[in-house]
Formats: C-alpha cells, sequence, structure tokens
C-alpha cells in the first residue's frame, strides 16, 4: 500500500487500518450500535410514556381504595351520589392458598371477585391471553403472578380454601392490571373470580374493597 502523495502520519494510520481490518470493523460496529441505541432510546422515550398513560388512562384508575368489612351495594351506590364522586365500584377479596396441579408447594393466593369484566368499570383488567371467565371453577390469573406459578392458560391450579377443602380451577386467561403499577411487583399473586362464583369458593356475597374516582 504505497502513496507518495500522503503524509507519513497519515500513511502510518491507514497501513494500521489494513493490517487491523478486523479491529477497525469492530470499532465501527462498535460506533454504529451506540449512535443506534441512543436513537431507539430518544424514540422510546417520547412514544412509551405517552403510551403508557393512554392504557392507564383506559383501564380507569381508582383514585382513593378503602379496604374494609364486608359491605353491600347500598354504600357503593351512596357513594356513588356524592357530587364529587365520578365513580364507585367494589370487590371482594379471598386469601386462599394455591398450587399447580402436580406440584407440592403452597403459595398464598389472593382471589378477587369481579361483578362484570367485560364492562368498562374502575380498574378494568387488559386481557392479554385466553378469554374472561364463563363459567364456575375458572379464573383469570394475573400476568406477573407466572413468576410464582409456571402455568398457561388451560392450565389447572389447586385451591385450598378456608375450610381446607381443595378445589381444582382451570386458568381461563391473562390478565394485566395497568392501574395497579408497584403493587403488582410486591403483591403479584393475585386472581380474579366472578362474583357469582364466590360460594363455590365457600364465600358470601358482598365487598370488602371500595375504589372511588373524584371529578
Amino acid at each position: 500500500m504505497q502513496n507518495n502523495h500522503i503524509k507519513p502520519r497519515w500513511r502510518k494510520v491507514l497501513i494500521d487500518f489494513w493490517e487491523n481490518k478486523a479491529r477497525l470493523a469492530l470499532v465501527i460496529a462498535s460506533i454504529f450500535i451506540g449512535v443506534y441505541s441512543i436513537g431507539m432510546i430518544q424514540v422510546t422515550s417520547t412514544i412509551l410514556p405517552a403510551s403508557l398513560q393512554k392504557t392507564y388512562e383506559g383501564s380507569i384508575p381508582a383514585n382513593i381504595t378503602i379496604k374494609t368489612d364486608t359491605f353491600g351495594q347500598d354504600l357503593i351506590d351512596a357513594v356513588n351520589r356524592i357530587a364529587q364522586v365520578q365513580s364507585a365500584d367494589g370487590r371482594k377479596t379471598i386469601v386462599v392458598r394455591a398450587r399447580v396441579v402436580g406440584e407440592q408447594r403452597w403459595d398464598n393466593l389472593n382471589l378477587i371477585a369481579v361483578d362484570d369484566f367485560a364492562q368498562k368499570s374502575l380498574k378494568a383488567l387488559t386481557l392479554v391471553e385466553g378469554k374472561f371467565p364463563n363459567k364456575e371453577g375458572t379464573l383469570l390469573l394475573l400476568s406477573e403472578a407466572r413468576k410464582d406459578f409456571d402455568i398457561q392458560v388451560g392450565g389447572e391450579l389447586e385451591i385450598q380454601l378456608s375450610d381446607d377443602t381443595i378445589r381444582t380451577v382451570t386458568i381461563s386467561g391473562i390478565v394485566k392490571d395497568y392501574t395497579a403499577g408497584v403493587e403488582n411487583t410486591i403483591n403479584r399473586r393475585n386472581a380474579f373470580i366472578n362474583s357469582d362464583d364466590l360460594p363455590y369458593f365457600r364465600s358470601t356475597p358482598g365487598f370488602n374493597t371500595l375504589y372511588i374516582s373524584v371529578t
């Protein structure tokens, strides 16, 4: 590689490049990947927050959550009549033990009873796999809970109730609760059932959690 018109220092640079082609290719690739990554970060930081905000608002978050003793629909109706309240809704949570059929270890699981999965009420769930429960003995599993329960849609869980009754239930679907935020990381073992199925799980109708959205 000879060129008498090139100054010595540049000739040395060109010779070094020529003799270390693999290293040069790695340097160029590293620069390209770095520039590409910075670009992706910029695009993501612009698009993703807007998308997350839209998803969060579409799930109809609650401004106030009250956990209390069992109450009825009359309390929800009374709260809905308050001028500053946009919407109020109730759910009931019962704590059980659960394990994937065939496994030995039990883990605590919160069964949360929902009146109508299809209705866009407060804290609406987003279905990511499967379908909403349509018969007794089926439930939805929170997506984050699969870190504790290695199970897919159509798989079965054994549920141990407060009176030691064992129920075998089928996972009808997997859901996300975008309104929960960090709560789903700390307390992710949640599943959702139809309110009509509470007696099947040895629990009485009613609510023990009140959600309120204000204007």
